[in-house]
């Protein structure tokens, strides 16, 4: 429990510039004396913790250090990339490639055929068994709409089958139980 609690909080303060002692042990549900030690013995493991005084004190992480890849295990990592593959399914997007690349050589060489064998074992895809290159197209330029913030111009179906021309501004795009849904300004 302790090991684990360790590596929540390391995770903690690499994502927050600054978080309490108080906040920490009212998250764990410890003492504010046990998140010093931990915290103690996060910095004696070589990974500089800062203490900030005054009103808005509390603890960080120095601002150049970078966390060692070994942080995330085998298991982490396998799991990160059938689930960035999956969601690259319906984009192709080549960020997302990079980023599953750069992943892929985090893989020990010993543990690359293991990755292989489980990356076909277990497939994610909201993709139908027929490939559509233009429900990815449709993707696509929705992100573009989202991230220019710019209009597009929609057919929309509602459940009754009813059909209606729209002009909106997206938002943002979500895919849930099988179905994208489109969240737009008013």
């Amino acid at each position: 429990m302790r090991v684990e609690r360790m590596l929540t909080i390391i995770v903690m303060l690499l994502n927050r510039p600054r978080i309490s002692a108080k906040e920490l042990a009212d998250k764990f549900e410890v003492s504010i004396r046990t998140v010093y030690r931990d915290l103690d013995a996060i910095n004696q493991a070589g990974i500089p913790v800062i203490s900030y005084q005054g009103n808005n004190g509390g603890f960080g992480i120095m601002d150049n250090y970078k966390l060692s890849h070994q942080l995330l295990t085998f298991e982490n990592l396998s799991s990160i990339l059938a689930a960035l593959k999956g969601f690259n399914s319906s984009f192709e997007d080549s960020e997302l490639d990079g980023s599953i690349e750069k992943l892929r050589n985090l893989i020990p060489a010993d543990k690359v055929d293991e990755l292989s064998q489980q990356m076909k074992q277990i497939i994610i895809t909201k993709q139908p068994w027929t490939k559509s290159s233009r429900h990815k197209e449709l993707i696509s330029l929705l992100r573009q709409a989202i991230e220019n913030t710019r209009m597009v111009h929609i057919d929309y179906r509602n459940y009754a089958g009813e059909i209606s021309s729209r002009q909106v501004e997206p938002i943002s795009l979500v895919f849930k139980g099988y179905t994208w849904y489109l969240f737009r300004l008013l």
